[in-house]
C-alpha cells in the first residue's frame, strides 16, 4: 500500500516540486478500501517504478564506465528519457542509488557514497541523491556528502 501511494503522490508531482491538491486527493482516497481502483493504479506506477530501477541499474553495472569512482565517492548519471520520467522523482531516485549500492557491495567493491544525477524532462533541471548507505535511525552527525554538498553551495 506504502509503494503505491507513494507512486501516486510522486508520478504526479509539479515541475516546481510541489504536488498539486487533486494528486493528493486521490493518494489520500487510494488508502480507502472503497476505492482500490486508485489503489490498483498507484501499485501499477510503483512496478513500473521497479522495473526502470532494475533496467537501469543492471546497465549502469554491466556497462563499463558508466559508474564512476573517486577516492571519496562514487556517481552516475541516469539520462535514457523513458526511465528518467519514472526515476525523476526524490523518493524513486534514492531507491535506484540503494540498489545500486547493494549490487556493488555484492561484487566486493568498497562500500563508497554514491551519487545520482537525474536528467529531468525539463532539459535545464538535474535532481542530484547522495546516499552513504543503509540510512540509520537515529543519526545526529551529518555524512560526508552532505557535508560536501554544503561546502560546495556556501562557497558557489
Amino acid at each position: 500500500m506504502v509503494y503505491g501511494v507513494t507512486a501516486l503522490l510522486e508520478s504526479f508531482m509539479q515541475s516546481d516540486g510541489t504536488c498539486a491538491p487533486k494528486q493528493f486527493g486521490m493518494a489520500y482516497d487510494a488508502l480507502s478500501l472503497g476505492n482500490l481502483d486508485k489503489l490498483k493504479s498507484g501499485m501499477q506506477q510503483a512496478i513500473k517504478i521497479r522495473r526502470a530501477i532494475l533496467r537501469q541499474g543492471s546497465a549502469a553495472i554491466t556497462t563499463s564506465g558508466c559508474i564512476r569512482s573517486g577516492r571519496k565517492f562514487r556517481w552516475v548519471k541516469l539520462e535514457d528519457s523513458v526511465d528518467t520520467k519514472l526515476l525523476g522523482q526524490p523518493q524513486a531516485l534514492t531507491k535506484f542509488c540503494y540498489f545500486l549500492m547493494d549490487a556493488l557491495k555484492e561484487k566486493g567493491a568498497k562500500l563508497k557514497p554514491l551519487l545520482c544525477a537525474c536528467i529531468l524532462q525539463d532539459s535545464s533541471k538535474v535532481l542530484i541523491v547522495g546516499v552513504c548507505g543503509k540510512p540509520h535511525l537515529g543519526a545526529l552527525k551529518g555524512n560526508s556528502v552532505g557535508l560536501a554538498f554544503r561546502n560546495a553551495a556556501e562557497e558557489t
